[in-house]
């Protein structure tokens, strides 16, 4: 059987983070990771409060991002939270790892 493969054209994505004043572009860092684990809920077919709607997550994980998100992309906006979630966890790491060189200079 003749096999087609296409080749889809990569769009890359930049996000950029503000965390100067200790949130992320405004948002509480707890919030997101709050929002993140209701769409991970959500995805699992669980229920949440009337105010953990996915609209509302995906505001909250929409703003972080920088990205607009339709209702259908929810997968999308938790792809781009684990993104900034992984940025976050490097940063705080190699920040630690700075501090431990410092200390011994």
């Amino acid at each position: 059987f003749p096999v087609t493969i296409s080749k889809k054209k990569s769009k890359e994505t930049v996000i950029s983070v503000n965390t100067a004043d200790g949130t992320l572009n405004g948002i509480p860092p707890i919030q997101f990771i709050v929002a993140i684990q209701g769409l991970e809920a959500l995805n699992r077919g669980m229920m949440l409060t009337r105010f953990a709607t996915p609209q509302r997550l995906m505001e909250i994980v929409s703003q972080v991002t920088g990205r607009t998100y339709k209702r259908t992309d929810r997968n999308k906006a938790l792809r781009d939270a684990y993104v900034v979630e992984h940025m976050i966890k490097e940063a705080k790491k190699r920040k630690a790892e700075d501090a431990i060189l410092a200390r011994s200079s």
